[in-house]
């Protein structure tokens, strides 16, 4: 539900074919490619997935410079519009090779998109890392508001990592009091353990 591929430069170790790939063989009905303010992945996955019957949903992981990253989804041709239009925002207002958006353009755009609290590096989660659960409270109120309860998700991720799963607790429990769902997924950035060493690679440069 938000995966990286190469086109995610020196983030993503693997290309858009072989998470689909690797998706059918797990066994996924569905398969969302959530690029780093790019929708480039998404053209060699649906090349991919057209012939299976893995779901692809088309989506992306935006980091607006006034705020913590988020993931967003198009749910209709009219919401990828308007993902494809935000990102076009975002590349002609900085240089190239950049993305500049800003909150006021993912509020101008957010018409038919469903968003996603984003990882470990999202606000909810270092607002709840930081002990600012209140922080953390008003910033889950700001995006419901803004996508709608149906359309606003808290994401919970398994990685092993330390502190995550109290971590994980504390967004389950922010959701419920808040009235957000929580989705899982895990910000796949590579389709089998061994890849880890060119992802290593690419995080050094």
């Amino acid at each position: 539900m938000h995966c990286k591929t190469n086109f995610s430069f020196l983030e993503g170790a693997s290309h858009p074919d072989e998470l689909v790939a690797r998706a059918i063989e797990l066994g996924y009905r569905a398969l969302a490619i959530t690029d780093r303010n790019s929708l480039a992945g998404v053209v060699r996955a649906y090349g991919a997935a057209r012939k299976t019957s893995l779901k692809l949903i088309i989506g992306a992981e935006i980091t607006p410079v006034d705020a913590p990253s988020v993931v967003l989804w198009a749910t209709d041709r009219k919401a990828y519009g308007r993902l494809a239009r935000l990102i076009t925002v975002g590349r002609r207002g900085a240089e190239k090779g950049e993305c500049r958006i800003t909150i006021e353009d993912i509020a101008a755009h957010a018409e038919g998109l469903i968003c996603l609290s984003g990882c470990m590096s999202g606000e909810v989660a270092k607002r709840l890392m930081e002990g600012q659960v209140e922080q953390a409270r008003e910033v889950v109120s700001f995006h419901r508001d803004l996508f709608g309860k149906e359309r606003y998700f808290l994401e919970v991720q398994n990685q092993s990592l330390d502190g995550q799963d109290a971590l994980n607790r504390q967004i389950v429990e922010l959701g419920r009091a808040c009235d957000v769902r929580i989705v899982a997924t895990n910000d796949a950035h590579y389709v089998k353990p061994g890849d880890h060493r060119a992802h290593d690679v690419l995080l050094c440069i």
